[in-house]
C-alpha cells in the first residue's frame, strides 16, 4: 500500500456506517481515493469478495475493510449492488481496469426480481450462498483463489477437485468473510485450510456433474459447451435455464432428499442432469411403468404437480409442453384422470364443491346410493369418479333445504320464534332422504319458508309516523317466551289493529316490523290474550334449546351487563365448552321470580320516578335493575286500572 496509515485513517471515516447496518456510498471523499501498493489482475473464475481478500492479503492487510471504508462500503451482502456506482473509483484503487471489477459483479436484473445477473448469465438469487466462505482445499493447493461457482449453494462441490466443499474449520469456526485475512486461512485459530480434506464424489456420477457445473461456471466458454452437451431439445435455453431444469428433475425424483444445509446432495444433482442428458429415453422408460392405482407417480408428473418453475412463466410453459409430450395415460393416476375428463366426468372433490358439503358426507350418500359412480379401486380409493347427471338430484335437493339458523340470521327472527312458526305449521319441514340422511337436525323447506315471507310482505304497509318496533312492543310481556308465531299469524290474517309496517325498499326483517303505539298498549291487555298465547312446542323439533347470550337479554327484557351482573353474582350458570349456552329452566325460572325496570316502564307506562318510588311502599330491588315480579305486579294491579290507565298513557321509553 502506498500509505498504510493514510489507509487506517480512512477507515475510520464515519461516512462509511449506516445507522441501519447497510452498505451505502459515502459522500464525495474529500481526500483522493487511496490506491493498493501491490495489484493484481483478478482470475477469469474468481468471485470479487474473494478477489477482494486476495488482494488485501496481498498488501498485507488485515481484511478488506481498508479497501471498502474510502468508499463508505462495508463487506456484506450486498457488496455488488453498493459497489456498482464508485466501481470507477475502486477499479482506480486497486489500479485494475473498469471492466475487470465490474465482470465480477453480481446485480440485480432490472425486470427479473427473483434473478440476478452472474457473470453475464441470470441465475436465480435464491442459489446464493454470501455470508459463508465455502472452499475445496485440494483446489486451493493448486491456486489460491475463490472460484465464482462456490458461491452456488445448491452445487455442494468443486468441478475441479470434486472435493465437497467446506465450509469451516478443524477447529470448529465456521468460514466467513468480514475478516478474512486470506483466502486459505482460518480467520480464529490461522490454520492453513488446504492441509484439510474433504470427501469426494463418486467417480459415476463426475461425468453428468461436469455438465450440470459448467452451465453455471464463470467462465462463458464453458457454459456453451455445456449447453451444447445437452440434447437438442434444450438448447434453445440460457445455460442457466436448463440447470435449473435439472435441478427441477433432480428435486422431483427425490423430493425429501435435503442434506443438512438445506441444499441437495450430489446424488441428488445427478440424478436430475443425467435425466435431462438421457432426454428422450429417459423419459420414455418412465412413460412405461406401472403404477396401476398407485398413489406414486414418475418423476415428470411429480414435477408438473408441484410446479417446480413458477419463478419463471417461460421456463414453466417449457416444462409443461414437456410433461405434456410424455404423460403416461395409460397406467395409473393420470390414466384414470384422462379416462374421467374425456368422460366428462368428475371426482368426489368436485362433487363435494358443487354440493357445499364435506368428503365425508360424499362418502355417506355414496354409500346409500344416491350417485352413479365407477368401479371400486381398493380399500383407500374407492370412488374412480362420479356421473355428474346423478349429482344434480342430489344438489337439488340439498339446495331445497333451510336451516332454522340461517333462517333465524336472514330474516332476524329468535329461534323462539322460528320454532313457533314451525309448531303452528307456517314452516314445513324438509323430508327430502338426502337431507335426512346429511342432517339428523330439523331441516326446513326453502321454497316454503320463502313462501312465507312473500305472504307477510304483502301485507305489511308504510310505518304509522309514530310507528314503534314489534320487538320493543314484545318488552312489557315477561315471565315467558316472546309470542312471534301468535302475532305473525295475525298479521297474515289481517287482524293486528293499526296493521304492521316496514319501511319501504328495504329487506324483511322481522326485527323491523313496527306497530302503532296504540297497539303496543292493547297487546298488553286481556282482551287481547290471543295475541301473547305461545303454541305447543312440536316434537319434531327435538331437544330443548339452551339460550345463548342474547336470547336470555330478550327473554328477561334487560341489557347485556345485566346479563354480566346475573353471572357475577351467580343467578346464572354458564354452560358448554366455550361457555356461552345457559340453561332454558334456569332463565325461566329466573323470569317467573325478576322483573326488569325495562319491562316494568314498557307493561305499566309509568315514569322512572314513580318506578324509583317503590322502596317507599316495601318494595326492593333484588339485583341491579331487577325487582321481584310478583310484588311489583301486585302493587301496579291494585293501584291502577291497567286499561284505561295504558290507553292513555304514551310510550315512555
Amino acid at each position: 500500500m502506498a500509505d498504510r496509515r493514510h489507509m487506517d485513517r480512512q477507515k475510520a471515516d464515519p461516512l462509511a456506517a449506516d445507522p441501519r447496518g447497510a452498505s451505502v456510498r459515502a459522500p464525495e471523499p474529500a481526500k483522493p481515493i487511496p490506491r493498493v501498493l501491490f495489484p493484481l489482475d483478478p482470475f477469469a473464475d474468481e468471485s470479487l469478495i474473494g478477489y477482494l481478500v486476495r488482494v488485501a492479503a496481498w498488501n498485507v492487510l488485515d481484511s478488506v475493510a481498508p479497501l471498502l471504508a474510502p468508499l463508505g462500503l462495508r463487506c456484506g451482502e450486498g457488496l455488488s449492488q453498493n459497489l456498482e456506482p464508485v466501481s470507477d473509483l475502486m477499479a482506480a484503487s486497486l489500479r485494475i481496469h473498469q471492466s475487470k471489477l465490474q465482470r465480477m459483479l453480481i446485480l440485480d436484473i432490472e425486470d427479473r426480481p427473483s434473478e440476478v445477473d452472474y457473470f453475464g448469465a441470470p441465475l436465480r438469487r435464491h442459489h446464493f450462498l454470501h455470508r459463508r466462505r465455502r472452499v475445496s482445499p485440494a483446489s486451493l493447493a493448486r491456486s489460491e483463489h475463490h472460484r465464482g461457482n462456490w458461491l452456488i449453494g445448491t452445487l455442494p462441490h468443486c468441478p475441479e477437485s470434486w472435493e465437497l466443499l467446506i465450509d469451516s474449520c478443524s477447529c470448529g469456526a465456521e468460514l466467513g468473510w468480514r475478516n478474512a485475512r486470506e483466502i486459505a486461512i482460518c480467520d480464529r485459530c490461522g490454520f492453513d485450510l488446504r492441509r484439510l480434506t474433504s470427501p469426494t464424489v463418486p467417480d459415476p456420477q463426475r461425468e453428468a456433474l461436469t455438465v450440470l457445473s459448467d452451465l453455471v461456471s464463470p467462465r462463458l466458454e464453458k457454459r456453451s459447451l455445456a449447453r451444447a452437451a445437452v440434447p437438442a431439445r434444450f438448447q434453445h435455453l440460457e445455460p442457466t435455464w436448463i440447470f435449473e431444469l435439472a435441478l427441477g428433475f433432480g428435486r422431483a425424483s427425490a423430493p425429501a432428499a435435503r442434506s443438512a444445509k438445506d441444499f441437495f446432495p450430489t446424488a441428488t444433482l445427478f440424478r436430475g442432469a443425467k435425466f435431462l442428458l438421457g432426454y428422450p429415453g429417459t423419459f420414455e422408460a418412465c412413460a412405461r411403468e406401472r403404477y396401476y392405482n398407485s398413489t406414486q407417480a414418475p418423476i415428470f408428473l411429480n414435477l408438473k404437480a408441484n410446479q417446480r418453475f413458477d419463478f419463471c412463466p417461460e421456463l414453466s410453459a417449457f416444462a409443461s409442453d414437456l410433461v405434456e409430450e410424455f404423460e403416461p395415460t395409460r397406467h395409473g393416476p393420470s390414466r384414470l384422470k384422462s379416462i374421467r375428463e374425456n368422460s366428462n366426468r368428475i371426482t368426489a372433490k368436485q362433487v363435494a364443491t358443487k354440493l357445499g358439503i364435506s368428503s365425508t358426507e360424499v362418502g355417506l350418500l355414496n354409500q346409500a346410493g344416491a350417485f352413479e359412480t365407477g368401479r371400486p379401486r381398493g380399500a383407500r380409493r374407492q370412488i374412480s369418479w362420479f356421473e355428474p347427471s346423478s349429482v344434480e338430484p342430489v344438489a337439488k335437493a340439498l339446495a331445497s333445504r333451510l336451516s332454522p339458523t340461517e333462517f333465524s340470521r336472514r330474516f332476524h327472527l329468535p329461534m323462539d320464534g322460528v320454532e313457533q312458526l314451525f309448531s303452528m305449521g307456517l314452516l314445513v319441514a324438509n323430508r327430502s332422504p338426502h337431507v335426512q340422511l346429511l342432517r339428523s337436525d330439523l331441516q326446513l323447506e326453502r321454497s316454503e319458508a320463502l313462501s312465507l315471507i312473500d305472504h307477510i310482505r304483502a301485507k305489511l304497509a308504510a310505518p304509522h309516523h309514530n310507528a314503534i318496533t314489534l320487538r320493543e312492543a314484545f318488552f312489557g310481556i315477561g315471565g315467558s317466551a316472546k309470542p312471534w308465531g301468535s302475532v305473525v299469524a295475525k298479521i297474515l290474517a289481517n287482524e293486528v289493529p293499526g296493521g304492521v309496517g316496514l319501511a319501504p325498499g328495504h329487506p324483511l326483517k322481522f326485527s323491523a316490523l313496527t306497530v302503532t303505539p296504540e297497539f303496543s298498549r292493547l297487546l298488553l291487555t286481556d282482551a287481547y290474550s290471543v295475541f301473547r298465547s305461545l303454541p305447543e312446542r312440536s316434537l319434531a323439533l327435538g331437544p330443548i334449546r339452551d339460550f345463548g347470550r342474547t336470547e336470555v337479554e330478550n327473554y328477561l327484557n334487560c341489557f347485556p351487563r345485566d346479563v354480566s351482573l346475573l353471572i357475577l353474582n351467580g343467578h346464572l350458570k354458564v354452560l358448554g365448552p366455550n361457555r356461552t349456552r345457559f340453561s332454558r329452566e334456569q332463565v325461566a325460572e329466573l323470569g317467573l321470580k325478576l322483573i326488569s325496570s325495562r319491562e316494568i316502564m314498557w307493561r305499566w307506562r309509568i315514569s322512572p320516578m314513580m318506578r324509583e318510588a317503590l322502596p317507599k311502599v316495601g318494595i326492593e330491588r333484588i339485583l341491579g335493575p331487577f325487582w321481584p315480579r310478583r310484588a311489583v305486579t301486585e302493587h301496579f294491579g291494585s293501584k291502577l286500572n291497567f286499561a284505561e290507565h295504558v290507553a292513555r298513557c304514551p310510550v315512555t321509553c
